[in-house]
């Protein structure tokens, strides 16, 4: 991995020398002002790669930068803002109106303005498409706070098809032995569920019979081990999006009928999507799960094979069929610059589910009072029934008994008509909400390790860089822990701060690469789990549209001709 120049890092000034504060009275600085100056200032000071060689003489309205003297800068010298160069008041609110109409002309303008008070280092001219990028996500990013929803607005999948496309590299990789059901198209099947009373110590639980017929594999296991089997596949394969388990629920209601039902079709649905898996299927832990037979062999598996042992925690541990991977390039621009796509796809997922979670609420009530409104109906129909029954005892006319007969028939069918669509509501959007959500989850749930990931990889970088900063100026070679296995330039070292970086602290830095090259991996596949999620999402949403109005067009055909019916007879 390359190191970056410190030097850049190291420049100081001094904002009192600034022209920006001559006229800005202090009681003019807000907080919400300070920070999208800020904002602003943090990206222009950004090195760009169109810019890195801007020559600074070339730059106009500079030279009065250092003459400037005012009253009003005293108190914010000695502030916190002692290292931020700030825009004018005016800059940014001038700036993001000339984007959103695109009057390139105007823009012009506020950069050349802005001249008079930004430092003259690594500016981009305002023909460079990475200012405009820049600002314009600067923008992006202050209508973000306005609203939860615009964090959202970044998601895109056609710019996940660019995205792939660009920044990687391969890199070699062991090779992952396939397993005895690795071309094996299998599915295993669970039933019989019972209950098994532990003692008066342990909680009784549930047993599943799981049984492969292909293989000729009959075991039988609990929730836990289903815990476990997802757990351990985690830590093997950190990258691939693992299905939901259903909710563990705790009390005497997991052995009530409806739970135990919810809980199978949510276990097999789990146990079907792995199996589809052809890396998944060449892990020993689901070998293991499927056929061992012997409960006792079973959990001293389960001993041996733990997530911790089994945690990937090093790009060499990460084996393929091929030998090889493909890993993000972690020193590239394109991926340093869209690093809070995947926060931005948290988000959406996180807000997703809080609607989803409204909307199942709602449904919920509604069905309940369907419950309850359809035994009203049970009682208006009984109640024409009576009154048929009273008129037809006072022998009065044949046609108002007809009424209430029809009246009691309408009733009947409308009660019928009111539970047949209630169930299909509840049963198809429940089973539409709880895909997206479980996969929106699983998602969520790879980008969380690709963040905490990332923490670690930005500490160990920066401990790094400040070890090589101190060793650099102590100038102890004795300590540079250089590779004595490589050929080094004793002139050069001692006069090129990069190269020293470059060689000193040889282990660690092996370490920091393969710590990149893993996050790089991340990187990849996440963008890939990304782009399928968001694809089947679609697919099963229409898919599940188109069923929900095929189940739900009889009812509506139904409600017509009970109309109809009345109509007829009277």
């Amino acid at each position: 991995m390359k190191e970056k120049n410190e030097n850049e890092n190291e420049k100081k000034y001094d904002i009192s020398k600034s022209n920006f504060f001559a006229n800005i009275p202090e009681s003019n600085i807000s907080q919400q002002k300070n920070e999208i100056k800020t904002q602003t200032m943090e990206i222009l000071n950004t090195p760009d790669k169109n810019t890195e060689n801007i020559n600074i003489s070339n730059i106009n309205n500079i030279n009065n930068a250092n003459n400037i003297t005012n009253n009003n800068t005293n108190n914010i010298t000695n502030s916190s803002y002692q290292n931020n160069y700030f825009p004018p008041e005016n800059y940014y609110s001038n700036y993001l109106n000339n984007q959103m109409n695109n009057q390139y002309q105007n823009q012009q303008i506020n950069y050349q303005n802005s001249m008079n008070y930004y430092p003259a280092q690594n500016i981009p001219s305002p023909q460079s498409p990475s200012f405009l990028q820049k600002m314009s996500e600067t923008a992006m990013n202050l209508i973000k706070k306005e609203d939860p929803l615009n964090l959202i607005m970044d998601i895109n999948p056609k710019f996940l098809d660019d995205l792939i496309k660009k920044s990687k590299k391969e890199i070699k990789s062991p090779i992952l032995q396939k397993s005895k059901i690795s071309n094996i198209e299998i599915k295993s099947i669970i039933s019989n569920p019972r209950k098994i009373n532990e003692s008066l110590v342990k909680n009784s639980y549930l047993l599943y019979d799981i049984t492969t017929p292909k293989m000729n594999w009959y075991v039988n296991r609990r929730y836990s081990d289903f815990l476990w089997l997802r757990e351990i596949l985690s830590s093997m394969f950190p990258t691939i999006l693992l299905p939901q388990l259903p909710k563990k629920k705790i009390g005497n209601r997991r052995f009530e009928n409806d739970f135990v039902e919810k809980r199978i079709k949510g276990l097999q649905d789990f146990l079907d999507e792995i199996l589809k898996n052809e890396i998944i299927k060449t892990a020993e832990p689901l070998i293991s799960f499927l056929s061992l037979t012997e409960r006792g062999f079973f959990e001293q598996q389960m001993k041996i094979l733990t997530p911790k042992i089994l945690n990937i925690d090093n790009i060499g541990s990460i084996a393929s069929f091929e030998g090889k991977i493909e890993v993000a390039d972690m020193e590239d621009e394109q991926y340093n610059n869209n690093k809070n796509y995947f926060n931005s796809v948290e988000t959406f997922f996180n807000l997703s589910a809080e609607e989803i979670k409204n909307i199942k609420s709602n449904l919920k009530e509604y069905n309940i009072n369907m419950i309850l409104a359809s035994q009203n109906l049970e009682q208006v129909e009984n109640g024409f029934s009576r009154l048929n029954q009273f008129y037809n005892k006072a022998n009065l006319a044949k046609d108002i008994c007809n009424v209430f007969e029809q009246y009691q028939i309408f009733f009947k069918n409308w009660k019928r008509l009111q539970i047949n669509q209630t169930e299909i509501i509840r049963k198809k959007l429940n089973n539409y909400f709880n895909y997206i959500r479980n996969k929106g989850n699983s998602l969520v749930e790879l980008i969380k390790k690709q963040n905490e990931l990332q923490s670690d990889y930005n500490k160990m970088k920066e401990n790094l860089l400040n070890k090589k900063e101190n060793l650099w100026k102590k100038m102890e070679i004795n300590k540079w822990e250089m590779n004595q296995m490589t050929q080094i330039d004793s002139v050069l070292l001692f006069r090129d701060k990069n190269y020293a970086f470059s060689k000193m602290c040889f282990q660690e830095t092996m370490n920091l690469n393969n710590k990149g090259d893993l996050l790089g991996y991340y990187y990849i596949n996440n963008i890939l789990n990304i782009k399928n999620v968001l694809a089947n999402i679609e697919k099963y949403s229409v898919d599940n549209l188109v069923d929900f109005s095929k189940e739900i067009e009889p009812t509506v055909t139904d409600v017509v001709n009970v109309w109809s019916n009345l109509a007829s007879n009277l």
